[in-house]
């Protein structure tokens, strides 16, 4: 007689193992919906202490739980490191297993990029407009135009610049080749509205309004269209302007894919392009936002994250988390507090006005910029704040003192 295989015995012992492994963890899905901080905007040849940060940080490249947990994590595209690897191993140690979405795009605001502005075009003067397109290279999912009223008439860009979230492979048509694998909101071309409002009053359906170099195109004699009325500010849902790149879109596309996931959770978390923003814009645009997802049956966490504020200034964010606060109000009275949840605000957590604001050791100051981002070790600290955020609302499906 011939004892067992070895060569077989170690391979099945191995898998039955490796699915003990992953089976005594709840699975989970998550997505977080930001900027570039939270896109990963660790480079891993940076130096931190005399030492390149993917050497002194490598939880910042990777996970230490899973090694098949590397960056980048798509569907960005980013070829950095960033936060998610320590969210992900916090999770592990915790009892869950968790499946991420990197839904993040640099630069992008929660308000224009995200939820869609419905613009108030005669005071829009001076100002980009992007143009309605279609895809044009790969991973790109068009933009649906700006739209806007005047004259009491609805309007859509049809002549502008083109606005772009996330291409992968080759370079923007007509652009100066800034990257290939795009996930950051780039327009190209030079379009704008003029110093003065043309006369929108005569429009019909169908004919256009020249307006500096943009062109506005009537869809509506009435501020109703398509069944919906449309006034200036955030867009909701039901308006054609929502989600004008897809970002909304995709991220729910990519998180159905995790079918074994027993709590999914989208995780807000931006800020720097809407500082400029009045409250009630922003609490429109997270309304909205938030909506989306909540109506899909995600627990949505309203966040905020960290920023260095141009001359010190930290009112654009004060207003913000003011904003989160009574969006928290009105989301939980439309859903529930067991689907709307008060998320991370990194701003608050890693120091609006200390460390984080001069730049600090867990940040690095762009040249000639305001905003900051993330070093290797901002990152794994932001990590553990986002994961420590998560977990308080997380529902306790595993006891995680009974995990080995």
């Amino acid at each position: 007689m011939h004892g067992p295989d070895p060569i077989r015995f170690s391979i099945g012992d191995k898998i039955m193992a490796d699915l003990r492994f992953r089976l005594s963890r709840t699975p989970i899905a998550f997505a977080i919906v930001g900027q570039s901080n939270q896109r990963g905007q660790v480079s891993p040849t940076e130096t931190i202490g005399g030492m390149a940060s993917r050497t002194a940080f490598p939880q910042a490249f990777a996970s230490l739980r899973n090694p098949g947990v590397r960056y980048p994590v798509g569907p960005a595209g980013s070829l950095n490191g960033g936060y998610h690897f320590k969210i992900y191993d916090d999770l592990w140690d915790w009892g869950y297993n968790a499946q991420m979405v990197n839904a993040s795009i640099g630069s992008m605001s929660m308000l224009r990029d995200a939820a869609g502005q419905i613009l108030d075009i005669a005071a829009w003067r001076s100002q980009p407009a992007r143009q309605q397109r279609a895809a044009d290279v790969p991973g790109d999912r068009g933009y649906i135009g700006d739209y806007g009223v005047a004259s009491g008439k609805v309007f859509v860009c049809t002549t502008g610049r083109r606005a772009y979230a996330f291409h992968q492979g080759t370079f923007l048509p007509n652009d100066s080749g800034v990257n290939q694998n795009l996930d950051f909101i780039r327009e190209v071309g030079t379009n704008t509205t003029a110093a003065s409002a043309p006369d929108f009053s005569a429009a019909t359906v169908g004919s256009t309004v020249a307006d500096g170099t943009v062109t506005w195109t009537c869809v509506s004699v009435s501020t109703t269209f398509l069944g919906y009325t449309y006034g200036p500010g955030a867009c909701s849902e039901t308006r054609a302007g929502f989600d004008p790149f897809g970002i909304l879109r995709r991220c729910h596309e990519e998180m159905a894919r995790i079918r074994s996931a027993r709590e999914r959770i989208i995780i807000l978390c931006n800020g720097q392009s809407d500082t400029a923003q009045t409250s009630g814009l922003y609490q429109g645009a997270i309304n909205s936002v938030a909506s989306f997802f909540a109506n899909r049956g995600y627990t949505v966490h309203l966040g905020l994250a960290e920023y260095s504020p141009a001359g010190g200034s930290t009112a654009g964010y004060e207003t913000l988390s003011a904003a989160l606060a009574s969006s928290y109000t009105f989301l939980t009275g439309a859903f529930s507090a067991t689907q709307i949840k008060q998320g991370p605000n990194l701003y608050q957590l890693m120091g609006s006005t200390g460390d984080m604001a001069a730049g600090g050791a867990n940040f690095v100051k762009d040249s000639g910029q305001d905003n900051i981002h993330q070093n290797a070790r901002g990152a794994i600290e932001a990590g553990r704040l986002v994961a420590n955020s998560v977990k308080a609302w997380l529902p306790q499906i595993v006891d995680p003192a009974v995990v080995n």
